[in-house]
């Protein structure tokens, strides 16, 4: 028999499902069966734990049959319960090794010098990204961005707080946006409408998610503008027609995305200002 409290701290402790799948899971729950129900009330209770299980022992654990964990992958746009697995363990690895930089970043700093230290490591973050953009693809991404008919922003992680921040930002601007969301194949769900004459921007750094990479690739092959912000030139977003990078620090310590946000302002002014010259 299958002891349900295995999932409650024997393995990887206080790592819940991450927020954007949480929400989706949420927002769905209501419209589910009775068993569907019970599925997501399980993971919502034991996060990214449910990695760790096969179908049978999340049934086990949910207290339905292991074709109720297949039809609940499936509700939330996955193939099947494999695809879903494969995402909460690509969670568990992101975060665990997020923490182990955090732990090398605090080794490093006196407990009296954080806040200076953190404040003089973002400036310098800045000041060395400059250089990194080129002002003539920069120009050339606020072109794109203003007459785009729609522009599709994607990222994960700590890069959707980016591509939100983008969106809330240029929406108010009257620039018509769509926010991309993860699970399974809802991103190219809703890719479908992506054509030439639309624009794709992707935020992404360490460890780009597949889809962010494949949606950068479906929207070169549907001739739609691409624009990536990324820290890299061997990044797999370099692909895009405009690429701006931003400095994100030393990979073995966390990262900051202060430089990469600044960016991302620049771009909101650029295209303010653009816009309010065209419509005067």
């Amino acid at each position: 028999m299958f002891d349900k409290n295995i999932l409650s701290g024997t393995f990887v402790s206080g790592i819940n499902v991450d927020q954007e799948l949480s929400a989706k899971i949420i927002s769905l729950r209501p419209k589910l069966t009775r068993q569907l129900r019970k599925v997501a009330n399980c993971l919502l209770q034991n996060g990214t734990h449910s990695c760790f299980f096969n179908a049978r022992e999340l049934a086990a654990a949910a207290g339905v049959s292991p074709s109720a964990i297949v039809r609940f992958a499936r509700e939330l746009g996955y193939d099947g319960f494999q695809s879903f697995k494969e995402h909460l363990q690509h969670t568990v690895r992101v975060r665990l090794s997020a923490s182990e930089r955090v732990s090398k970043t605090v080794r490093s700093l006196r407990k009296s010098s954080v806040l200076e230290r953190v404040f003089e490591q973002d400036t310098a973050l800045i000041k060395h990204t400059l250089p990194l953009i080129s002002r003539e693809k920069f120009d050339q991404a606020v072109r794109e961005i203003v007459r785009a008919r729609t522009l599709y922003l994607i990222g994960e992680k700590s890069s959707f707080a980016l591509a939100y921040f983008l969106y809330y930002r240029l929406s108010r601007l009257g620039i018509r946006c769509k926010l991309l969301h993860f699970g399974g194949s809802t991103v190219f769900v809703e890719l479908a409408g992506l054509k030439k004459g639309d624009a794709l921007l992707a935020v992404g750094f360490r460890k780009i998610p597949h889809e962010v990479c494949r949606a950068v690739q479906l929207a070169r092959d549907k001739r739609a503008a691409t624009i990536t912000v990324t820290s890299q030139s061997a990044s797999p977003l370099a692909i895009a027609d405009v690429v701006l990078y931003a400095d994100r620090g030393n990979e073995e310590e966390i990262q900051s995305v202060t430089a990469a946000m600044t960016l991302c302002h620049a771009l909101i002014i650029a295209v303010a200002a653009k816009t309010r010259r065209r419509s005067t």
